[in-house]
């Protein structure tokens, strides 16, 4: 399974400030993008296949990659204040699946 959010784009957003060193209007802007990768390999085993009753083993693997950015965007209207931040995370992590199924 692979999902893409693509770049997306906050609207403008104004915050007022206090009086003081910042005056006036801060515009506030965030981008963010965001992927996931999931891919899941598994396979099972019948131990006991009768006609009264089944057990089977399950076992497997899942691997999952995560990428995340967010850039935010901080400017005043007289451009006195801008700062920019951003931030990025790149996770992969590998589980094991184990089960069992039975019926009777």
């Amino acid at each position: 399974m692979y999902t893409d959010f693509g770049s997306q784009t906050t609207r403008v957003r104004r915050v007022t400030c206090p009086r003081g060193n910042l005056s006036g209007q801060i515009a506030l802007n965030a981008t963010t993008d965001m992927s996931t990768t999931i891919v899941t390999l598994g396979g099972g085993y019948a131990v006991v296949d009768n006609s009264r009753w089944g057990l089977d083993l399950v076992a497997g693997a899942r691997f999952l990659d995560l990428s995340s950015d967010l850039t935010l965007s901080l400017q005043d209207a007289q451009g006195r204040y801008q700062r920019n931040r951003q931030a990025s995370m790149d996770q992969q992590v590998w589980d094991g699946i184990i089960g069992a199924r039975s019926q009777v």
